[in-house]
């Protein structure tokens, strides 16, 4: 029986058509690659950067999901993407993929929430804990009140499961780190108010590392080096305050000021360093608020080792608390085929065309 010319065209399309999304899909994929993500406050971004400090996209995009001024993020054990949007007081959620917003995880009021600024996850993967800045002086069209706090959310409910008082209501809380060494001991830094810690079990605080110790003015990020030391940095808000910011060190378990870890940031063009982490390979990675990079030291000696992301790299437009390394999609170009795998396609599909075409000649 012979095929009709109506076929054998309804084939040949096919087979053509397979040929192509098999050569299409040689030239680009969906992969997931090592990322630096950072926020972005005055651009209402989060943006990724390679391992290099090179720009790859916007991870989130320019007030995605009513993003405003966004600033400390987390992964949840469920792969998404919690994050700060400081100026609207919610917590917003994203594919932590793609950074495709998802919805409104915790809005406006819900548990006390007002101004949200660094968050991590506890122990219990499940439970997010976020500063609550609710005396916060600097948002606009905003009433402060002496409602300061650490809010703990059930990432699978939303509901608010604790909340870790101060005894003023108006410390200023700003960044979050448990203790290597104690998983229910939670570190606050403040805007004014030395550093505080909390024991999630009991609830109760403690002023860890007061004001003024070591010279400490507003803490802002910390992290623990490998010598179990704290380091914090300092900074100030106020500009009549022409003292050096810095990065200072303390003992982890008491609190002890040990030394100035980098006794002048801005000798290596930092202004404001706000956050910081350990990286990959044990460096100190940290950022400048108000000079838009991300510059790395060692986390021992305080040596510079270099800018890692150049000054307003990829539109960064104020960093804060968001900072870290993750695993997300992008869509990444490969090498086209050479000639050789092209014909190698063509045959390919000559090959199919002739075996269907054979298959209806036949008597």
């Amino acid at each position: 029986m012979e095929m009709s010319s109506y076929s054998k065209r309804n084939l040949f399309s096919k087979v053509m058509s397979l040929t192509a999304a098999t050569a299409i899909v040689a030239v680009t994929s969906l992969e997931a690659h090592a990322a630096l993500l950072v926020s972005s406050r005055l651009s209402d971004e989060v943006k990724a950067y390679t391992e290099e400090g090179e720009f790859i996209k916007n991870f989130i995009t320019a007030g995605s999901g009513g993003l405003f001024h966004p600033d400390g993020f987390a992964f949840g054990a469920d792969g998404d993407f919690y994050l700060s949007s400081t100026f609207n007081g919610k917590l917003l959620r994203y594919n932590g993929q793609t950074g495709d917003f998802k919805d409104v995880f915790v809005d406006t009021g819900e548990g006390g929430l007002l101004a949200p600024v660094d968050m991590i996850l506890g122990q219990d993967p499940t439970i997010l804990y976020v500063a609550n800045f609710a005396s916060s002086p600097t948002i606009p069209d905003y009433t402060p009140t002496n409602n300061d706090s650490i809010l703990a959310y059930n990432t699978e409910t939303g509901d608010l499961v604790q909340s870790l008082d101060f005894p003023l209501g108006s410390e200023g809380p700003l960044g979050l780190a448990f203790d290597p060494n104690d998983n229910n001991s939670l570190l606050v830094s403040t805007f004014g108010a030395g550093i505080w810690r909390f024991n999630i079990q009991t609830g109760t605080g403690e002023n860890f590392i007061p004001f003024g110790e070591g010279g400490l003015r507003s803490g802002g990020g910390m992290a623990f080096n490998e010598e179990n030391r704290l380091l914090v940095t300092d900074f100030s808000f106020d500009p009549t305050d022409t003292s050096p910011q810095r990065i200072l060190s303390y003992d982890a378990n008491t609190g002890a000021f040990i030394e100035e870890l980098v006794s002048d940031v801005s000798s290596n063009n930092v202004n404001t360093p706000l956050q910081m982490i350990i990286g990959p390979d044990g460096e100190l990675i940290v950022n400048g608020s108000f000079s838009n990079n991300v510059v790395t030291y060692d986390s021992v000696t305080g040596e510079f080792l270099g800018t890692l992301v150049e000054s307003g790299a990829g539109g960064l437009n104020g960093t804060n608390f968001g900072l870290a390394f993750a695993d997300i999609e992008e869509t990444v170009p490969e090498s086209v085929p050479e000639p050789s795998s092209k014909m190698g396609l063509l045959l390919l599909g000559t090959v199919l065309i002739g075996s269907g075409l054979s298959k209806f000649t036949k008597k």
